[in-house]
């Protein structure tokens, strides 16, 4: 999770369980809002995949 090293690094240590939780959130909030725009760009693209 390079959120977390980088929040630990800029902090100096550790930035208390507030930010912890904040950014934890917000990593999985935000690759969960990737995969949904991900799966509407490719709707018409992933229908002429061949599934095995």
């Amino acid at each position: 999770w390079p959120t977390l090293s980088a929040l630990w690094l800029a902090a100096g240590g550790f930035p208390g369980w507030h930010l912890v939780v904040v950014f934890t959130l917000g990593t999985i909030l935000m690759r969960s809002a990737g995969c949904c725009v991900n799966d509407v760009a490719d709707r018409d693209f992933d229908r002429h995949v061949k599934r095995t």
